[in-house]
């Protein structure tokens, strides 16, 4: 079963105004940062999946990425977009800033007519 890390970093956060002790308040972050830790973890995990993929390093971009729709997120709901548009700007940013990256690191995969696959090293 997998842990669902992002569900509970927003509940977290929606439980700040139902803390009904400093105890209750306290745990609150303690909740959030535990969530938290376990989506960074996820995402190293997944990072050095693709290091291994890619046979480059990865890792520092997939840091970024996280920080550009964590950055776009809230700039959406510091001007008071909609949910459903504020979404909308962290894909467009996150498509926006993967796009050049992608293009730039992803090997071209080819197959020759005996059915070999080999990477085009760009």
């Amino acid at each position: 079963m997998r842990a669902p890390a992002p569900a509970v970093l927003c509940l977290a956060l929606g439980l700040v105004p139902t803390a009904h002790s400093a105890w209750s308040l306290m745990a609150v972050p303690l909740l959030h940062g535990a969530a938290d830790g376990c989506t960074s973890v996820a995402m190293n995990a997944q990072a050095v999946s693709v290091q291994q993929w890619y046979s480059r390093a990865v890792l520092n971009s997939m840091h970024a990425i996280h920080s550009v729709g964590a950055l776009t997120g809230g700039l959406s709901t510091l001007v008071g977009l909609p949910t459903a548009l504020g979404l909308l700007a962290v894909a467009a940013a996150t498509i926006a800033g993967l796009a050049p990256v992608t293009c730039s690191v992803a090997p071209v995969r080819t197959q020759d007519r005996q059915g070999f696959v080999a990477d085009d090293a760009r």
